[in-house]
């Protein structure tokens, strides 16, 4: 550009960096010819391969192309260190470090990882080292972490954030106006916008929907009561005196004898006779009956 100073550099993605020339105000018929300058040239790249995210874009190519020019990278350059971040160019963190060490500024990385990244800096012709701590802490507390960028690469997010906060500190001068990265600018949510139109302003008149009927719900039934299971009756007393007296005419003088028999004639094991029921006491009656009498001792 013309009213820029301009400093040659051996940069391979810059051409001849400047510096703003604060002697003398912007000419801006000078600017206005080279923005047109820099659209036609936009107009011929965007047919290109070389857009990239440009493509079809010639107006944001344009702007993309003067950003560049600003701080001496070439069209070409420009499109390739300039991210389309919500439908503004931002620069590259790699793209602030590389201009910032071509005007003779040490910007490099002491370490890097998943969790933290520890960017330094020292301005040409001075002793006083900046640096830039980024840990993935830091960007949990400013809600970035949940974002497919950081969860995808982390360790990437945190350079770029260190690379761009340290370039800013040594050198402001140098990227004057395209400060921000665009790994930064894409951390940031756009406002969305409400558009309300005019026939959204006026009342409406409300239709009241006519109630609809409401089934009275079916009565519940009661559950059926289980059928309650029979209660047998327990032995008798006569019963009782009945087996004991024809245990004695049949010969059972043990009561394990007689328990046996009892067990043998009902089927389960029972430990006394008392917990038989009438119909089992029945049955060892009967039993016993049919039993052969045990003819006394001589």
């Amino acid at each position: 550009m013309n009213d820029l100073a301009v400093r040659h550099d051996t940069s391979p993605i810059l051409s001849a960096p400047a510096t703003v020339d604060v002697d003398r105000p912007m000419r801006l018929v000078e600017w206005a010819e080279e923005a047109r300058a820099a659209h036609s040239l936009a107009q011929s790249l965007c047919q290109t391969p070389f857009a990239g995210q440009y493509k079809n874009d010639p107006l944001a190519a344009t702007a993309a192309i003067l950003k560049g020019a600003e701080v001496g990278l070439t069209p070409v350059t420009s499109l390739g260190a300039f991210d389309l971040i919500q439908g503004t160019p931002a620069p590259k963190a790699i793209t602030l470090r590389a201009l910032v060490q071509a005007h003779g500024h040490s910007v490099w990385i002491e370490h890097s990882n998943d969790s933290e990244c520890l960017a330094k800096a020292r301005r040409r012709g001075e002793s006083v080292t900046h640096e830039s701590r980024w840990t993935i802490g830091r960007a949990q507390k400013l809600g970035l972490t949940s974002k497919q960028n950081w969860k995808n690469q982390p360790a990437a997010m945190l350079m770029a954030r260190a690379t761009s906060e340290v370039c800013r500190m040594v050198a402001a001068d140098v990227i004057l106006g395209i400060g921000y990265s665009a790994e930064e600018v894409g951390d940031s949510d756009p406002t969305p916008t409400t558009t309300v139109s005019r026939s959204e302003t006026k009342p409406r008149s409300v239709q009241r929907k006519k109630p609809e009927p409401v089934e009275a719900p079916e009565p519940e039934l009661d559950p059926e009561p289980e059928p309650s299971l029979p209660v047998e009756e327990m032995v008798t007393t006569p019963q009782m005196r009945k087996m004991q007296a024809m245990f004695s005419e049949k010969g059972f003088r043990d009561r394990d004898d007689r328990m046996a028999y009892v067990n043998e004639v009902v089927g389960i094991e029972v430990a006394s006779s008392k917990d038989l029921t009438k119909d089992q006491a029945s049955r060892v009656i009967d039993a016993l009956d049919q039993l052969a009498d045990v003819e006394p001792e001589q």
